[in-house]
């Protein structure tokens, strides 16, 4: 993830080419599945009786536009360019109403966050302020992230560890043979070293994220599909852990 990534440089002063390039496939990659997400709950939308039957692309519709919406209250509240103590409270405010909304609507947290994301980043004055701030919190939150993923662990969560053993190893060989593939298909301005798979490797929040958001979105389902759903998420929280 971006976040491994960039521990990872700033651990060992690792900088140049090589981090940039790892930073915008993992960017790619974190949107890849945040979309891919959003598509699943708008397909198999957790829908009560009264909006049953909606296609998948109003859901999408409805994530994209919750997530404007969001983004255009924030950059209301900051039109006066407010001291960083503020910001923050605005920054951390606006995530929890924005999730709990998601959560409510049926639609991904992530999705919409990261359309309110790409509405500050391109029209915030303060974005580079708000950028700073959230590199402050993202550890702290992270730990409440985690907090979170193993308080909703079952007492059987030790079945998904072979699960967690084989998707490790699968998600591994991909991203290490994909790279040398894409290494030899595409030209790049440099020649990155045989192993730049291996930097894709690690896991971190977004992953995390994602299945917690999948186990509340999905949690009143009864039946197989809930063990299903409980499993996958104990196999990634376990995949997770083993990466960290």
């Amino acid at each position: 993830t971006p976040a491994g990534i960039a521990l990872i440089s700033r651990t060992f002063g690792v900088q140049g080419e090589l981090t940039r390039l790892l930073f915008y496939i993992a960017s790619l990659d974190a949107l890849v599945g945040i979309v891919a997400l959003q598509l699943t709950y708008s397909l198999f939308h957790p829908s009560t009786a009264a909006v049953a039957g909606l296609g998948w692309g109003f859901w999408m519709a409805i994530a994209a536009a919750t997530g404007i919406v969001f983004g255009v209250i924030f950059l209301w509240l900051t039109r006066p360019k407010p001291e960083r103590d503020e910001l923050t409270l605005f920054l951390l405010g606006l995530a929890v109403f924005e999730a709990g909304t998601a959560l409510y609507l049926g639609v991904s947290p992530l999705f919409v966050s990261m359309i309110t994301g790409a509405v500050i980043a391109n029209l915030s004055p303060s974005r580079r302020r708000v950028y700073a701030i959230l590199q402050t919190w993202e550890k702290p939150i992270y730990v409440v992230v985690l907090i979170l993923a193993g308080a909703l662990l079952g007492a059987g969560a030790w079945v998904a560890l072979p699960l967690a053993v084989a998707y490790v190893a699968v998600r591994g060989a991909g991203k290490y043979l994909g790279a040398r593939i894409a290494r030899r298909a595409v030209r790049l301005p440099f020649p990155p070293p045989p192993g730049t798979g291996a930097g894709l490797i690690p896991q971190g929040g977004i992953s995390l994220a994602m299945a917690l958001s999948a186990a509340l979105t999905y949690g009143a389902i009864v039946g197989p599909e809930a063990d299903a759903i409980r499993t996958a998420f104990a196999t990634i929280v376990v995949a997770v852990a083993a990466s960290e």
